[in-house]
């Protein structure tokens, strides 16, 4: 996840869901850590599609400063859910759908503009 191109810093997540099916995969993982958040853009954290119901809310991100552009990069497009995107409460993104069942291009990142 990145803020107008910049990696978030660990204590602007709060994460409200944890990872089941993997907190911290590949890149720099250290035992307890969560991938999304570590500051590694190789690492990952993943939960199975069960885990969660369309809504659930799976973490928060905070800024002190308004941000115009999130990019938010995946391993493969099947993985990228639909997602709902509010800033200051105010729904900016509201996805249906997940991105696809397409294995490549690995990895893939979206831009969502939510200024």
């Amino acid at each position: 996840v990145k803020l107008d191109g910049v990696l978030p810093t660990e204590d602007q997540f709060t994460i409200h869901v944890m990872p089941d099916r993997a907190a911290c995969a590949e890149g720099s993982c250290t035992t307890g850590q969560i991938g999304f958040t570590d500051n590694d853009i190789n690492s990952l954290s993943a939960w199975y599609p069960s885990g969660t119901q369309p809504g659930t809310k799976i973490f928060s991100i905070t800024s002190r400063t308004r941000v115009s552009v999130i990019e938010i990069t995946y391993n493969r497009p099947m993985q990228a859910p639909g997602w709902l995107i509010e800033v200051d409460d105010v729904e900016k993104i509201r996805e249906t759908m997940n991105h696809g069942d397409a294995s490549v291009p690995n990895p893939v990142t979206y831009t969502y503009d939510v200024s």
